[in-house]
């Protein structure tokens, strides 16, 4: 048998200084309490992976993605940005909505007056700064949508020309981060659009020719809304992108109205049943993606992902020369990440290392990578994959994998990771521990 453990002179240097230090450690600890300070700073993974091989040769760069599909995501996105590495960022988002109960009776209408209309739309998140106002859009949509088909992210639907929303109440100031106190309630933060009174009205006589009758014959005629942001272009590292929970109860139309000297709300529903999917648009032409994107080999400085259009790729082409009846003990892929704590643009705090897989095609998700804030980088538990590759026998066939936010379809969010080549200290790293038979 045959140890495969290969290490250069300045990691034996590091496996020992690592291991006085923990020497030193256990000594203090019993003459004084332990004092955690600076603890979380020490790498725990250090000395597991002091015995192992991180000399494989990385390849790094970006693969477009263009069939990203954005139906039945956790949230629906809304907002603009114009991100200083990636570009221009537009999102909106189709959606259907539904009678509360069958054939509603709003009893005598000629005793009604409708007071105003509201599209409120529960908060979960934001991406960018949302310190600027944007105009929101809402058209009335001419097309079906269907909740067991898949939509992709550039699919458009044709709406109606005009905005529901009233001419001068466009611009709102997003506040993910605010109560709304509502008469005498308080609801949780909250987007609430308002809509023109006409279409109250319209859901109203609806209920005096049968159109109401149950949500199949709803649908027929009021297929849903196209909710959008048309705002001017920003400047790098203005705009937002709001991460709504449409599913959440609040999340509704509510027609508030009086009969009779009576104040009463009537609402329309966004839930589980409604089918609905994000439209993003991408503008990155000479943004640092695009360029890496056409130049791969500028990807060895930096790479990128970015949600609903660009995964990152990294190749390991050297693992091929362990010998094919190596067992692998541990396989650890590290990728640090280019971000300032409390910047706008955080990372993703998990994220997927996708693959091909034989029989089954590419983009098969085969492990989660979580986010380390301390030491800025993401990392991959990969021995199962690196075993299969280095057996030439298991499901995996290609050398590399493809990184992505977890949430591609229903999120913005985006992540630079450092290159080989980068001028940053923290590199990324394949690090592999082997017994060679």
């Amino acid at each position: 048998m045959k140890n495969q453990i290969k290490e250069m002179k300045w990691r034996r240097v590091v496996k020992l200084s690592a291991f006085l230090l923990l020497i030193v450690s256990v000594v203090a600890a019993c003459k004084k309490p332990e004092n955690t300070i600076g603890k979380e700073v020490y790498d725990p993974e250090a000395l597991l992976d002091a015995d192992g091989v991180d000399t494989f040769q990385l390849i790094t760069y970006c693969e477009l993605d263009d069939s990203v599909i954005s139906s039945g995501t956790n949230n629906v996105l809304l907002g603009s940005y114009n991100d200083p590495v990636f570009g221009e960022v537009d999102a909106g988002f189709y959606s259907q909505f539904r009678l509360p109960t069958n054939n509603p009776d709003f009893g005598n209408i000629g005793d009604i007056v409708v007071d105003s209309v509201v599209l409120s739309l529960e908060y979960d998140d934001h991406y960018g700064e949302v310190t600027a106002p944007q105009t929101y859009r809402v058209y009335r949509m001419q097309e079906d949508l269907y909740l067991d088909t898949l939509y992709y992210n550039f699919q458009d639907k044709l709406t109606e020309a005009t905005s529901l929303v009233p001419m001068g109440r466009e611009v709102i100031q997003p506040k993910p981060g605010e109560e709304v106190m509502l008469a005498n309630d308080t609801l949780d933060p909250q987007l609430r659009i308002p809509l023109e009174t006409s279409f109250g009205w319209e859901i109203i006589n609806a209920s005096q020719n049968g159109t109401l009758v149950d949500n199949a014959t709803f649908l027929e005629t009021f297929k849903g809304l196209y909710i959008t942001t048309e705002n001017g272009p920003w400047t790098q590292g203005e705009g937002s992108i709001l991460m709504l929970d449409l599913t959440d109860p609040q999340s509704l139309i509510t027609l508030y109205y009086t009969q009779a000297g009576e104040q009463k709300e009537y609402t329309l529903l966004a839930n589980s049943s409604c089918a609905y999917y994000n439209r993003l648009k991408f503008s990155n032409a000479g943004s640092k993606s695009r360029l890496v994107l056409d130049n791969p080999d500028l990807g060895m400085y930096e790479f990128y992902a970015q949600s609903g259009l660009i995964r990152a790729k990294i190749d390991f082409p050297s693992v091929k020369d362990i010998n094919s009846k190596a067992v692998v003990h541990r396989a650890i892929l590290y990728l640090p990440v280019s971000y300032f704590t409390g910047g706008e643009f955080f990372p993703s705090l998990v994220t997927r290392a996708m693959a091909d897989v034989g029989g089954v095609g590419d983009n098969v998700g085969i492990v989660e990578g979580e986010y380390n804030n301390t030491f800025k980088r993401y990392t991959f538990a990969l021995t199962n994959y690196v075993q299969d590759l280095v057996k030439e026998e298991g499901f995996a066939t290609e050398f590399g994998v493809k990184i992505a936010p977890y949430s591609f379809g229903g999120s913005t969010e985006r992540i630079v990771f450092n290159g080989p080549w980068t001028t940053n200290k923290e590199k990324p790293k394949l690090v592999i521990t082997y017994t060679e038979y």
